[in-house]
């Protein structure tokens, strides 16, 4: 905070030094990469140029691009593969990867066997399923094999030794960067017309010397949410043109992944009450009990009185991955989820946590607003539903999966002085907001 946003590899270079008590990798680069990408926007506006401009200028009129994630949509089998292949093709892309070992299961000890092995049967489903592809789409298309570091070593080699025949482009992170002898046995026992690709959990310049000082492979691809941004890409691209290897960036994800949580507070607004009977029915539907009585106690007009109102929103979107958690973040009033829509089994509910000042709700209301997923703000099959907190602020909200939600939660309360001069208010309520979408299927 107050340093000059302009001085780009300053800042960092700061960020990288001052974080290194939490270790040079992991989540401290992923967030040095993404403040990296918004100073880099944020200059490039203020000088009216391309982002590219601040990194040397444009370079190539063409990059060529691959499919990844073509696949989901149909079954772990070589006919729905190579169907799914063919429409790739068919889209003009000269060029796809997939993994042929998992295909969207990546959990250790659930999808994945606890020694990182395969079966006889899996592996013969991994080579028919790749065949399957490189019939489909011809030998003129380039094919490349992502095992996300989920093999150990033996199986890694032996399958690496079987694809070869297929002419792969690439064959990709084979075993994990934690190891880079493990990397270079690898190397060494696999297939001479095999190409080894690796990186995307290579973190910044000092990450990969050793990868390329040792010439383990010929091509590298570093992730530009966690390698340090695009200033440290382009640090690392200008190391491996040194060496001769080949770049591809990888980013599955775009410029951010994992769960983003949106926030704001609106301004104070009013609504004038000329009807009592209006007051009522939004006391009776909110559930505001003893509410009608307090108005009467306080001997205030039935017929001509001011509600001042704010809202206090939180909207939750899946990035990418869409992991992470929601978290209080201190608005006024709040409702925070306690588990993740797009990644979380929600079987049972989902949980959320209401709270006025920091501190729990317990016995009030939630509404619950749902309707069909991409129906827009002009659906006509919104439901309604409430439920109510415990006495720890927690409701569990029913859950449906393929559907949007929106839940609010009401404070009704005598105003403060500075909204009671708002047009001599004499109610004021705070609206809780939280919206999410829950997707047909978890986010793996």
């Amino acid at each position: 905070i107050g340093l000059d946003p302009r001085k780009t590899d300053f800042i960092w270079t700061k960020l990288y030094r001052d974080l290194n008590w939490v270790g040079p990798n992991g989540v401290s680069l992923c967030a040095i990469s993404g403040i990296d990408m918004a100073l880099l926007d944020l200059k490039a506006k203020m000088l009216g140029v391309p982002c590219y401009d601040l990194l040397g200028g444009g370079y190539r009129k063409e990059i060529r691009l691959y499919a990844n994630y073509w696949f989901i949509k149909g079954g772990h089998n070589p006919e729905d593969y190579a169907e799914s292949a063919r429409k790739v093709k068919a889209a003009g892309f000269t060029g796809l990867k997939f993994d042929p070992f998992a295909h969207t299961s990546y959990l250790y000890g659930e999808h994945l066997s606890e020694n990182l092995s395969l079966s006889k049967e899996t592996q013969d489903l991994a080579y028919d399923i790749s065949k399957a592809v490189r019939d489909a789409v011809g030998d003129d298309f380039d094919i490349m094999i992502e095992t996300h570091a989920l093999l150990n070593l033996r199986m890694a080699v032996k399958m690496a030794q079987r694809l070869a025949d297929l002419d792969i482009t690439w064959y990709e992170e084979p075993v994990g960067p934690e190891n880079i002898d493990s990397l270079v046995a690898v190397r060494q026992r696999m297939p001479g017309n095999a190409t080894l690709c690796v990186g995307e959990r290579h973190y910044t310049r000092y990450g990969i010397r050793q990868v390329l000082e040792r010439q383990i492979c010929e091509i590298m691809m570093p992730d530009i949410t966690r390698c340090g941004g695009p200033s440290e890409m382009k640090r690392m691209a200008t190391m491996m043109e040194a060496y001769n290897v080949l770049l591809a960036p990888h980013n599955p994800n775009g410029p951010l992944s994992g769960l983003a949580v949106y926030a704001y507070e609106t301004d104070v607004s009013t609504v004038r009450y000329r009807e009592f009977e209006k007051f009522k029915s939004f006391v009776e539907h909110k559930d505001f009990g003893g509410a009608l009585d307090a108005h009467a106690e306080r001997g205030l007009s039935t017929d001509n009185f001011v509600e001042t109102y704010s809202r206090h929103v939180k909207s939750l979107v899946a990035i990418g991955s869409g992991r992470g958690a929601d978290l209080e973040i201190g608005l006024a009033t709040e409702i925070i989820a306690l588990d993740n829509p797009y990644t979380d089994d929600l079987s049972n509910g989902m949980r959320v946590q209401v709270n006025y000042r920091g501190e729990p709700r317990p016995d009030v209301q939630v509404e619950i607003y749902k309707r069909p997923a991409g129906e827009g703000n002009l659906s006509s099959n919104v439901t309604v539903d409430t439920v109510r907190t415990d006495e720890t602020g927690m409701a569990v909200i029913p859950i449906v999966a393929g559907h949007d939600y929106m839940l609010d939660a009401v404070v009704l309360r005598e105003p403060p002085a500075e909204r009671a001069a708002i047009n001599e208010a004499v109610w004021d309520t705070l609206w809780a907001n939280l919206t999410f979408s829950v997707p047909l299927n978890p986010i793996r």
